[in-house]
């Protein structure tokens, strides 16, 4: 049997995408709040120049909102060693979560290691 080769972060690399995980988390909530507090303000103001802004402005939180899945998805595929690189995961959130979880999983290493089969001969 030949050797499974699979790809692992170092603690850098898996620090970095729980950083980005939690930030990411944390600034969804905020986008749909900030949202959601916008499209209700829309609703309640009589002014129609005033209320089409705050409903175009909703939208735009909602779409910040909905980046930020991906900053996730990529972080867990690093976390879970099925990514094919590090960089998008870590280019990615740096440009939508933030720059630290993004540096952290830049520096980190996402090496192939090799994981020796177990035979039991009885």
């Amino acid at each position: 049997m030949q050797p499974k080769k699979t790809k692992e972060p170092d603690n850098l690399c898996k620090a970095g995408c729980i950083v980005t995980i939690v930030f990411a988390a944390i600034l969804i909530v905020t986008f749909i709040a900030k949202g959601a507090n916008a499209l209700v303000q829309a609703h309640i103001v009589s002014n129609v120049y005033y209320s089409t802004n705050a409903i175009v402005l909703g939208i735009i939180w909602f779409c910040f909102a909905l980046a930020q899945i991906a900053s996730i998805l990529l972080a867990v595929f690093v976390l879970n060693g099925k990514a094919s690189n590090h960089i998008a995961a870590g280019v990615v959130s740096i440009i939508f979560t933030g720059i630290i979880g993004g540096i952290l999983i830049l520096v980190g290493k996402y090496e192939i290691t090799a994981i020796e089969p177990v035979i039991n001969v009885e």
